[in-house]
């Protein structure tokens, strides 16, 4: 109709259209050519009531607001804000309800999905987790439903008393609703880090991230002894970190083109504190660890086999094993040279064809170092790459106690006395730095080692013990002709402080036998014993530290530790915790877990088979739970300690095969062995 000049039927089609499709812009913008160029001029007319805005300029509002809001001006922030309240097109930020108003929101909100029983609830409600009084106004309301449910069987209001009024809020729950609620509860308790409060369920919802598998490989390949692999991984760690900050290159200029300040304000926010995040923490401080081992016990030539599986074979087999590994290891690598050099010569083919210009090979990015583990297990210089990941976390985790100690550890043994001391003053500024464990040993080993320094005689040497004598009076609080603290006594002043806890005794004791070396032997046989009673609370996760420090000062000659030592303690620590794993040999472990396995022979929660012939559905529901429960009394007839579990806890094993053929009976009788038992194996038929 257009192309034929037809122009009036052309516009009842173009308004037909927009009836069909009324977002399309190009049928918008025929429309409004041929209106103009036809003078229909009541069909140009605004058909919408949208006052004009400028969105950038709301966006430069709203962070005026959060400047604002930032400096504490809250009053000022509050009266600005309701004088643009026109220009504010963001409106849900603009009014973000908080306090009582967002505890009643809330309130009324988990109530209807509750009870609608929607998986993503807890999802829906993630946003609200980056303000700490949002968490804990939600942590409260789970708590209340929580108890409501388990008194009254209802939500209830927004108190734990019993409703009074016949409102909603009395009709009791269907079971869903506490399901759901259980659901809530164990991820929230999971999201904020708190895993001994959620449920047992909590272990099958906790998605698995990348960084934390990464992070709990490299610690099984350092307790294997396998550190260039280890190390592989924490640097691969980090790359990926880096990886995140050079995809927001391209963000900058995204966000001041479309005006988005806010949000680019917190990218760049986001950008400062990316390696301040546990993950990376992690990594970069077990990082430092291995090197700062490999610094004190620099591996050879050969390949790691310590640990190996094989180990206790004889040496001739171990050194026909170890030829076989050389030569497969000489060939792989001559296959990789080979693959390297016909990719070189096609890329240098392709090159030529292509026949690019040197601007393009100038702008290609640089090649990855590829990671290789004997090279990261077998550094030039291991202290300075322990700095290399020190160093963002100077930058960035500043706020944490043990990037000090980290920082000491690496000063230390480069001797670097300022750097040092650096450690030592930014950590004692943090809160509760005087009552850390770890960082007291530093600052007594710092002190104990300003008793050793050397008299400096030349000009430069004078000038740094001059300031770092000056410094260290500052840091302590020390009137100048004063003498330093005694590095004893500071230690012991710190045990007195802390005599009800068991890691900070422990830890004092031992920081000791560092600096005391003449009487070392004497300190450590004052470590406190596993079976102390009058040390507070001692579980197996605090020996379990206790332990792994002994064997890290070992490693790292601090204190003369020795196996005896460690030895007698892990025994101590398995005869106060005798089920767990962590304390047991494998010899040890082997054993519990056959006296287990023998000791389910003597149950038979296996081969129950209810005989079912009621009519109704409640009817055969009450005899299948009155033939099962029947069936489950039976496993207490064991007299084995495990299997009943008096002992407090039990190995995990695998279940046994049902034996359609033979079914034993619960009796608690020992089980028949038929030809249909044949070939099973005994762990796989075990059960408790």
């Amino acid at each position: 109709m257009k192309s034929d000049r037809k122009y009036e039927e052309a516009i009842r089609c173009y308004i037909q259209a927009l009836k069909l499709d009324p977002n399309n812009l190009q049928v918008l913008r025929d429309l409004s050519v041929l209106q103009m160029h036809t003078r229909d001029l009541e069909g140009c007319k605004v058909q919408t009531g949208i006052e004009p805005y400028n969105y950038e300029h709301s966006e430069l509002l709203l962070y005026y607001i959060t400047i604002l809001v930032e400096s504490k001006r809250f009053d000022e922030a509050l009266s600005f804000m309701e004088s643009c309240t026109k220009d504010v097109v963001d409106h849900v930020t603009y009014l973000e309800t908080h306090g009582d108003e967002f505890v009643s929101k809330a309130h009324e909100f988990l109530q209807h999905n509750l009870r609608r029983g929607v998986p993503t609830l807890f999802v829906q409600l993630k946003r609200f987790y980056n303000s700490p009084e949002k968490v804990a106004s939600l942590e409260s309301l789970y708590l209340t439903y929580r108890k409501n449910l388990d008194l009254h069987g209802t939500l209830g209001p927004l108190s734990s008393a019993r409703p009074t009024s016949k409102s909603e809020e009395c009709i009791p729950e269907p079971p869903s609703t506490s399901l759901w609620l259980n659901y809530l509860l164990a991820s929230h308790f999971n999201h904020i880090g708190q895993v001994q409060g959620s449920s047992t369920a909590a272990a099958y919802l906790s998605e698995m991230q990348c960084m934390w598998f990464l992070i709990e490989n490299a610690l099984a390949l350092r307790t294997m002894k396998r550190y260039g692999e280890a190390l592989k991984l924490c640097h691969e760690i980090d790359r990926h970190y880096s990886a995140v900050l050079e995809d927001q290159l391209d963000f900058h200029s995204y966000c001041l083109r479309k005006g988005t300040l806010r949000a680019y304000v917190e990218t760049v926010r986001l950008e400062d504190r990316l390696r301040d995040h546990p993950a990376y923490f992690n990594a970069a401080s077990l990082a430092i660890e291995m090197y700062l081992f490999l610094h004190l016990n620099p591996l050879g030539e050969e390949t790691e086999t310590v640990d190996q599986p094989g180990s206790n074979m004889p040496s001739s087999e171990l050194k026909k094993i170890r030829n076989k590994q050389r030569r497969a290891e000489r060939r792989a690598e001559a296959e990789a040279q080979r693959s390297k050099a016909d990719q070189e010569r096609r890329e240098q083919g392709q090159r030529s064809r292509q026949n690019a210009d040197r601007e393009a090979e100038a702008d290609k990015p640089p090649e990855v170092e590829e990671l290789d583990p004997k090279k990261l297990a077998r550094p030039d210089d291991a202290l300075s790459e322990a700095a290399r990941f020190l160093q963002p976390l100077v930058e960035h985790s500043s706020s944490r106690i043990e990037t000090h100690c980290l920082a000491y550890e690496i000063y230390e043994r480069k001797e670097k006395w300022l750097l040092m001391l650096r450690s030592i003053r930014r950590g004692l500024i943090l809160p509760g730095a005087v009552d850390h464990p770890w960082f007291n040993e530093c600052t007594v080993r710092f002190l104990h080692r300003l008793t050793q320094l050397p008299k400096l005689t030349d000009k430069g040497g004078a000038l740094v013990n001059e300031v770092l004598l000056e410094e260290v009076r500052s840091v302590f609080s020390i009137p100048a002709k004063s003498p330093l603290p005694d590095p004893l006594k500071y230690n012991e002043e710190f045990i007195q402080r802390n005599s009800k806890s068991f890691m900070h005794v422990f830890r004092g004791t031992l920081t000791k036998a560092i600096v005391d070396s003449e009487f070392a032997a004497s300190h450590l046989k004052q470590l406190p014993s596993p079976s102390a009673e009058d040390l507070g609370e001692i579980n197996w996760d605090v020996l379990f530290q206790a332990l792994e420090l002994l064997k890290r000062h070992a490693a790292l000659r601090m204190a003369p530790v020795t196996d005896d030592l460690m030895e007698d303690f892990r025994a101590a620590c398995a005869k106060r915790f005798p089920l767990a794993a962590v304390f047991l040999t494998p010899s040890e472990w082997e054993g519990l877990r056959k006296s287990v396995i023998e000791a389910s022979y003597e149950s038979a929660l296996y081969g129950v088979y209810p005989q079912n012939t009621a009519a109704g559905d409640a009817e055969r529901s009450n005899v299948v739970d009155n033939e099962l429960t029947s069936g489950l009394k039976a496993v207490s007839l064991a007299e084995h300690s495990v299997v009943n579990g008096s002992s407090g806890g039990g190995a995990a094993v695998d279940s046994p095969p049902v034996n359609n053929a033979q079914p034993y009976k619960a009796k608690g009788g020992k089980r028949k062995k038929g030809a249909a038992n044949k070939g099973k194996d005994p762990a796989s038929a075990a059960a408790v």
